[in-house]
């Protein structure tokens, strides 16, 4: 790499920097609507998400770049477990108004083993989260909702981890743009009744009002293929749909629900 290249990147990495810093500055988070109160006999519901069908086989990716950091083939990072519990799938109610308190934590993610390190993280919105980079290598996490592009930064090796406040609401994809294999999820909550499921497909959301709501699911596909040039390049990491399912719940006062979901 030749100085002049070497200067290009780190001006293009700060103007990068600096542009995204001033337009958090510059507009605040919007307001979600959302407002607290006591909820005193509040109900719950959980269950778990399961397979249904054949035990699908992607479970490692081909790579070609980076290999002495990332290896010549990584994880799949939407593959499934060995059992038929889907992990890493949201579960959250729409268009709730009020109730409890969402819990106060850190939020944080690594790019640590060229992946996201946790593939998906739930946050609530205006909440910041910390972007890190673990690894002997140049990253970036390129956030996106659809095709709008939310943040875009690189992250050399060794360099500062980074707080992002995430102002926009919903489903958030967050990829490198150096390791196209690599890709996580934030998902940006208006309403503290989510879970994401664990490694064995059970969640649980609790102190919820009675009244009758939407139970939404949403998971990535864990199908990918890799599509490859005439001369074997990989030119890209082609996903499946996404898998999103509805279900309609009453919730009565002090009163478990049992709710299941199947995929696909």
């Amino acid at each position: 790499m030749t100085i002049l290249t070497r200067s290009i990147i780190v001006a293009s990495i700060f103007l990068v920097g600096c542009s995204k810093k001033q337009a958090e500055d510059d507009s605040a988070a919007p307001a979600s609507g959302y407002s607290v109160e006591n909820v005193t006999s509040g109900g719950s519901v959980s269950g778990h998400v399961m397979l249904v069908g054949e035990h699908p086989a992607t479970s490692m990716l081909e790579t070609q770049k980076d290999q002495d950091v990332c290896g010549t083939s990584h994880p799949n990072p939407g593959a499934l477990g060995s059992g038929n519990g889907i992990g890493g799938c949201v579960v959250a109610i729409e268009h709730i108004s009020k109730g409890k308190a969402f819990v106060e934590q850190k939020w944080e993610v690594d790019q640590k083993g060229c992946e996201f390190i946790p593939h998906i993280l739930a946050v609530p919105v205006g909440k910041s989260i910390v972007v890190a980079n673990s690894d002997a290598a140049l990253h970036n996490f390129h956030i996106t909702k659809g095709t709008e592009t939310i943040v875009n930064e690189a992250q050399p090796e060794s360099s500062p981890a980074r707080e992002v406040k995430m102002k926009t609401p919903g489903l958030l994809a967050v990829t490198c743009d150096v390791h196209p294999w690599m890709r996580g999820y934030v998902y940006v909550a208006e309403n503290p009744y989510y879970a994401v499921t664990d490694a064995q497909g059970s969640y649980s959301i609790t102190d919820i009002p009675a009244g009758d709501y939407t139970i939404s699911l949403w998971r990535d596909n864990w199908t990918v293929e890799l599509v490859k040039d005439g001369e074997g390049r990989i030119q890209s990491y082609k996903r499946g749909p996404d898998f999103v399912k509805q279900q309609q719940v009453h919730i009565e006062a002090g009163k478990p629900v049992s709710l299941d979901f199947t995929l696909p």
